[in-house]
């Protein structure tokens, strides 16, 4: 029979706390300034003045031992006058100061149950004896001791090694921290890592943790390691003692990057079978309603969990795991059957074979480690997941006061406090099995906070429900959803600029079709919406706030703004569209003065003569003219009534199916295109009205004649360009409408064309796409020949693929007239060097002009840079942003990083097998895309090397754009590394077979698969 549960762990917590007082250390000593590192943000001294939320800075604060917390600057995440994790005098005192991380990892070692745990929160969260301090190893007293007092405290033994600044450019700082767990206060079995990657922009509201947690043992001797690693802080978001908040956990946002970024998921998560891509996110509001911050988990983590600081969120929750459940139960010599007292959850494990999810736990008999099926009876046990059940073989039933201790993983999920506000406490756990190394997992956490707009927690204000703020969503998707490189491919939009000034209230677009972005949407990322500039105030009007009114016509696609000041000048950007599609169409006719005897026929057929006819121009500036040929109709009074005497009677027929097909056709900028459509053999059909009346449709070989032709807007050549049709191959109902005007004997007859597929699906009759555009195609002024030459190659990539490209350009100006041309980066002082174009003497960012000679968009546009950072200062300006970047050397001292390509997302990013340099047999590159705060594109194609870019931009051109515009299922590939091989020959080198060694995104790296040739890959070593 079950025995009862051994409260080991509740005894001894009760045991130390009341001898606590007994066993308080001294006041340590303060940590070394070295330990940590403040970053501070610089988004309200930056120029992204179309960012449509307010240009507030996010300071940043982080310990060596990778909490969210700089204890010698007393900073964590500051933002305005609140900083949630390092509060000013009047919040809570420092001791309550709690953020970082807890490790627990139950193992198997010489066949023998072992358990490890390692926290380092900055305080261990009783008094102010217990802040900060460097590892306390070998605590056998649990992690709730206070026989040994601060932050960092393990069970084995454990070395931070320092802060390593990978990157600390003008706006992107990378910075490294790394512990090593050991299983003992000698530190000579190195069981696991714990490394945390801190990637913080400093235009951005938010900090990207990412977490890899490493298998490194050796020893043959360890087994399986069952590990809850997880996040936990406490949010003291409102200003005030204490400080009071709304919280609430969203546990199903969707994002790209599925199982193929993050492997441990593929056979499990959510759903069970093959994790389709999952973030959860708290988010918290104070209670003045001022700030919203955030705390986002990727992979969705098996826990997350908000609780209450005064109620919930105690010694053992912050400082212990909450997703393993260990269970110690008392064998009696019979039983055999153990029953859980909780209801296990799967989560992943790694073998030899692959792998897999299950909630099978491990099971221990006086710390003898047991295995699932065993062959060896003596060993053995089986596990019963409808009930919840271990059971040992017959006859092998765990022996008189035996020790069984089971130990599994369960969801302790909780979405929000018991009693709000108060001061919320967040957890993010992951649990997983590393069955042989070497191994690694990674979880990302992104924190941040914004200024409130529209966010709500339902406990706050239930008729809203919870919502999550406007700007938190921009800044997630920016992470989770991010304009990659399928987006750039595949350019969809057109970006234009316009001006309208005093005198007018309105403006109406030159071009159409306009994108329509709701009012709701306008200020979301990556949706391309207008932006109006008021140029005599300066400032950015927000439409969602209703400084201005904004429409879209639906017939011709032009878009108008109203409620401008008269006395104004506006600066206006836009995008429109490249697809439309029609819906349906009217052929009608009137036939004047048809007076018929009674009982006589009206026999019309129009064929080469004037008959059913439709005209209109869409608004992608095509031209139609459509008109039937071969169309008889006949009209008879089949009794002996005379015809009705109404003023108007209306017959209505829809007749069978017509099928209607054409292959897909490009319509070129200078043709008409003329086509012929039609099908035979329509049988007669009687209708009849009234007292007798019958319409007779007998309808032989009905043949459409389509003309359709470009016609761009007056003479703006720049909206030149072919046309293609998509998805002309329909099936049809018409309906004929027949209208007798009995005083005049009109009869007008309309034919409607409607498809209405079989399952009664309404869809256009056709599609039609322009090509999208990329405004801008930019060098470097001063670099060498090869990029100009690439950049020719890029731009005929695209004109084959049937993109657009706008105008070519130079970075910077040209102080010489004869080698002057647009030029799109903004000079910041008087001269035309390089270092004219920073911010300052000791501010290296660099910026983009507005516009180009008040026609042409330069910031908001979509831009193509070719050359890198040491040669083109758009790709200098790119390389802050991008997922695979060039380690300026100005920026990095780090010998991994410095003057190589660096794959950041890569599992292994600081590996000099993965930090990429040329040499004369080998040559490397990267193609990167970025959507940057002001709604600007850039898609970046360059090489270590001139030849290099050069090389690569011809594989981009002959192969690369091939491969790229089918990465449809490969969403959230931001940035790609690539790898040219080069043979001597005596004029100089021939490039081999290109391959890729990294694919990127925002958070991880994947493997792809691409006709016949791996690509990427998970780099877990």
């Amino acid at each position: 029979m079950k025995k009862n549960v051994i409260a080991i762990l509740t005894a001894t917590i009760i045991l130390l706390s009341s001898l606590g007082p007994l066993l308080l250390q001294p006041v340590q000593a303060a940590d070394p300034a070295s330990w940590y590192r403040t970053v501070n943000g610089n988004l309200s001294t930056d120029k992204y003045t179309l960012y449509p939320f307010e240009a507030d800075d996010l300071h940043i604060g982080f310990s060596q031992f990778g909490e969210l917390v700089d204890g010698n600057t007393k900073v964590g995440l500051e933002y305005g006058d609140t900083d949630p994790f390092a509060t000013d005098e009047i919040a809570p005192p420092e001791w309550q100061w709690i953020e970082g991380w807890v490790l627990n990892v139950t193992y198997v070692q010489g066949g023998l149950y072992k358990n490890l745990w390692a926290v380092a929160t900055y305080s261990d969260y009783q008094d102010s004896n217990g802040i900060g301090g460097n590892w306390v190893e070998n605590v056998t007293t649990g992690s709730l001791s206070l026989a040994s007092r601060g932050g960092r405290r393990t069970s084995g033994g454990a070395v931070t090694d320092p802060i390593t600044v990978l990157y600390n450019g003008p706006r992107r700082f990378v910075g490294m921290t790394k512990t090593t767990i050991y299983a003992e206060i000698g530190h000579s079995t190195p069981l696991l890592s714990v490394t945390i990657m801190f990637d913080f922009n400093k235009v951005k509201k938010y900090v990207t943790l990412i977490k890899d947690v490493k298998r490194i043992d050796i020893g043959k001797n360890i087994g399986a390691m069952q590990i809850e690693f997880g996040d936990r802080g406490e949010w003291d978001l409102a200003i005030g003692s204490p400080p009071m908040s709304y919280a609430h956990i969203y546990t199903e946002e969707s994002t790209v990057y599925d199982h193929n970024w993050q492997p441990w998921y593929a056979d499990g998560g959510s759903p069970v079978q093959g994790y389709t891509g999952e973030y959860t996110v708290a988010q918290i509001i104070d209670d003045e309603q001022v700030y919203a911050g955030f705390a986002a988990f990727w992979p969705k983590p098996i826990t997350t969990w908000v609780g209450a600081t005064q109620e919930e969120a105690d010694r053992p929750t912050i400082l212990t795991s909450i997703s393993t459940v260990t269970e110690d139960h008392i064998g009696d010599g019979d039983t055999r059957v153990f029953t859980l007292n909780e209801e296990p959850v799967e989560y992943p494990q790694n073998s030899s074979t692959g792998i897999y999810w299950t909630e099978v736990p491990m099971v221990f008999v006086d710390g003898t480690h047991k295995t699932l099926n065993s062959a060896d009876p003596a060993r053995a046990f089986t596990y019963d997941a409808d009930y919840n059940q271990v059971t040992f073989p017959v006859n092998y039933a765990p022996v008189n006061h035996a020790v069984v201790r089971i130990v599994y993983k369960v969801d302790r999920t909780k979405v929000d406090m018991s009693s709000e506000p108060y001061s919320p406490f967040v957890i993010g756990e992951w649990c997983f099995e590393m069955n042989a190394p070497p191994s690694q997992f990674r979880g990302v956490t992104v924190y941040g906070i914004v200024n409130l707009h529209d966010g709500n927690d339902a406990q706050y204000n239930e008729q809203y429900g919870n919502v999550i703020d406007r700007e938190v969503q921009y800044q997630l998707d920016e992470v989770f959803n991010p304009w990659d490189l399928y987006s750039s491919i595949h350019k969809k939009t057109d970006r234009w600029i316009e001006y309208v000034g005093p005198g007018y209230t309105g403006w109406i677009s030159d071009h159409s079709p306009v994108m329509d972005v709701s009012d709701d949407m306008w200020d979301q990322y990556a949706v391309f919406s207008e932006r109006v500039v008021d140029l005599n105030e300066s400032i950015l009007l927000n439409r969602y706030l209703g400084d201005y009114y904004f429409s879209v016509d639906p017939d011709d696609g032009h878009a108008m703004i109203t409620g401008l000041n008269s006395t104004h000048w506006y600066e206006i950007t836009y995008s429109t569209d490249t697809e439309y599609e029609q819906d349906s169409f009217e052929l009608t006719n009137t036939v004047v003065n048809s007076s018929k005897l009674l009982g006589q026929t009206l026999d019309w057929d129009w064929e080469g003569a004037p008959g059913l006819d439709a005209e209109w121009t869409d608004p992608l500036n095509m031209w139609h003219d459509v008109y039937a040929d071969d169309f008889t109709f006949e009209i008879m009074n089949m009794s002996t009534s005379a015809f009705p005497t109404d003023e108007n009677i209306t017959w209505t027929y829809s007749t069978n199916e017509l099928e209607w097909g054409v292959a897909p056709f490009k319509v070129f900028k200078e043709d008409t295109t003329y086509l012929e459509i039609g099908s035979s053999n329509w049988e007669t059909v009687n209708v009849t009205e009234g007292e007798g009346l019958t319409l007779q449709f007998h309808i032989d070989e009905i043949e459409l004649n389509w003309e359709t032709e470009y016609q761009p807007e007056g003479s703006l050549f720049t909206d030149l360009r072919d046309v293609h049709f998509y998805e002309w191959d329909f099936d049809v109902w018409p309906t004929i409408e027949v209208m007798w005007n009995n005083a005049t004997r009109n009869i007008t007859i309309t034919a409607t064309f409607d498809f209405i597929s079989d399952n009664g699906r309404e869809a256009p009759l056709y599609v039609e796409v322009v090509p999208g555009r990329y405004e801008w195609g930019v060098v470097g002024r001063d670099a060498a020949s090869v990029d100009s030459a690439g950049l020719s190659l890029v731009s005929a990539a695209f004109k084959n693929k049937q993109v657009e490209y706008g105008l070519a350009g130079a970075d910077m100006y040209a102080p010489l007239a004869p080698y002057q041309m647009p030029w799109v980066m903004d000079k910041v002082s008087a001269g035309t060097a390089w270092t004219d174009y920073y911010y300052g003497a000791s501010d290296f960012r660099t910026a983009l002009r507005s516009n180009w000679c008040t026609t042409w968009p330069i910031t908001t546009s979509n831009m193509i840079t070719v050359g890198g950072p040491l040669a083109n200062m758009l790709s200098y300006y790119e390389n802050d942003f991008s997922d695979a970047f060039y380690g300026l050397s100005q920026f990095t001292s780090d010998p991994v990083w410095q003057n190589h390509i660096v794959a950041k997302t890569c599992w292994m990013y600081h590996n000099t097998a993965h930090a990429y340099t040329s040499s004369n047999s080998t040559g490397y590159g990267e193609i990167a895309a970025y959507l940057d705060l002001n709604g600007t594109v850039v898609l970046q194609l360059w090489g270590a090397w001139g030849r290099d870019t050069y090389y690569l931009t011809k594989w981009f051109h002959e192969y690369g754009i091939w491969q790229l515009q089918q990465t449809e299922n490969v969403r959230g590939l931001t940035s790609i590394i690539v790898k040219i091989p080069y043979t001597s020959y005596p004029e100089g080198y021939k490039p081999g077979t290109v391959t890729v060694p990294e694919c990127l995104g925002t958070v991880s790296e994947r493997l792809w698969y691409h006709d016949g040739q791996y690509k990427g890959g998970i780099h877990d070593p």
